[in-house]
């Protein structure tokens, strides 16, 4: 018993180091661009590569871990994708703006 219990505690302080990394606005950044580097929104599948997709995977497998210690809710997860769409669609635009 107090085996788990030890366990337990170990869990929850991981648990709010997690929290304690990503809850800020770098944080989220950085959470948004682990998402979009770790193949959460796109396929992990290289054709012709098996390598290569094993690689993907095991980065998508990465952030889906972080994603379930933060307790990512869907909606937030959503709309963290809309807003980082969004953001890359205006750097993009300010790239390619004439000067």
């Amino acid at each position: 018993m107090k085996n788990l219990v030890n366990r337990a505690r170990r869990t929850l302080g991981l648990l709010k180091c997690y929290r304690g990394v990503f809850d800020s606005n770098d944080g989220e950044r950085v959470l948004n661009d682990l998402m979009r580097q770790g193949f959460v929104l796109r396929p992990t599948h290289v054709p012709g590569d098996e390598a290569a997709s094993h690689k993907n995977e095991g980065k998508r497998e990465m952030i889906l871990y972080i994603m379930y210690m933060l307790n990512v809710d869907p909606e937030k997860f959503l709309k963290q994708v809309r807003q980082q769409r969004q953001e890359d669609n205006e750097n993009e635009n300010y790239f390619n703006e004439p000067m």
